[in-house]
């Protein structure tokens, strides 16, 4: 059984970039949202404020 803390274990084992590549294949997914919360918060510890800002914009963009 997978559990919030190992799939946060497990999201943080993947680069920035593939986290990015993975959120916007799930985005309009039903899983989508558990994807976005766990990894943008892996996002916000790596990257500055404004990049993780720029990042979910240009995902939402994509995705409106």
């Amino acid at each position: 059984m997978v559990t919030n803390d190992n799939f946060m274990k497990l999201m943080n084992t993947l680069g920035t970039s593939a986290i990015i590549d993975l959120l916007d294949r799930t985005w309009d997914t039903p899983e989508g949202e558990i994807f976005r919360d766990y990894g943008f918060e892996i996002i916000d510890s790596r990257v500055s404020e404004e990049e993780s800002d720029r990042i979910y914009s240009e995902l939402w963009s994509k995705h409106a």
